[in-house]
């Protein structure tokens, strides 16, 4: 017996297009027909019915760009080897990462507690400022392990548990754009102990769904643009 394993939809090889398909209206129809005394057609249909019936697989190749160096998940590319640019990348499974690698610095400053924690991110001028996602997301990763981790999470006003989100904030009269996160108690347990481990990180993403199944790319610069600046605010509680 021969078996039809199956097909696969695919662009030409230099075709500069990303189509997507509502597996709900998608079917295969298969014309047989069988040799008797008579000869009668017929028409099967197979549909899409289970996620175990179909896959999507993306490839991406950055050669020639800032992004080359990026050939696996085990391995950070450092944004002063790519322009001072990060990106974010829906489809391809590319998050941008940021670490706190002088924070232990704060236990210099004395007596003092932590009671509020900003992060400010700038998109790049290489973005079109009308697409750009109005929300991101925080996921905890290590330097050892360098995988997504659970979503971090803050208590809302309500008291429910709710995921710690990055806004955009943006101003067409200016031209100013960034993104504005509160991630206090995250930095907050992170500091418990008077000591904060700097192999700890966070992932930065799109929407789960967006990151899985849209092809949007958000390029973010690690030092100014449009007179914004990527930073970290800390706001502290001092004792004298």
């Amino acid at each position: 017996n021969e078996y039809l394993k199956g097909f696969v939809i695919a662009p030409a090889e230099n075709a500069n297009v990303i189509l997507g398909f509502d597996t709900d209206n998608i079917q295969m129809r298969l014309y047989t027909y069988a040799v008797t005394t008579t000869v009668s057609d017929k028409e099967t249909d197979f549909e899409i019915s289970s996620g175990n019936e179909d896959f999507n697989g993306v490839t991406t190749d950055r050669s020639g760009t800032n992004f080359e160096g990026l050939t696996n998940q085990r391995e950070d590319l450092v944004s002063s080897q790519t322009s001072h640019i990060t990106y974010i990348q829906g489809s391809s499974g590319v998050y941008t990462k940021v670490t706190f690698p002088s924070m232990n610095s704060i236990y210099d400053y004395g007596e003092s507690v932590l009671i509020r924690a900003e992060l400010i991110l700038v998109p790049s001028l290489q973005n079109n400022f009308r697409d750009l996602p109005s929300t991101l997301n925080f996921y905890e990763t290590n330097n050892l392990r360098n995988d997504l981790g659970d979503a971090i999470t803050t208590t809302s006003s309500s008291g429910s548990t709710v995921a710690v989100s990055a806004s955009l904030i943006s101003n067409t009269v200016t031209g100013e754009y960034y993104y504005f996160a509160n991630i206090s108690d995250y930095l907050k347990e992170q500091l418990q102990g008077n000591y904060f481990d700097t192999s700890e990180g966070l992932l930065i993403g799109f929407p789960s769904s967006a990151q899985s199944y849209e092809a949007n790319t958000l390029f973010i610069t690690d030092s100014r643009a449009n007179g914004l600046e990527t930073k970290l605010n800390l706001y502290f509680l001092k004792y004298e």
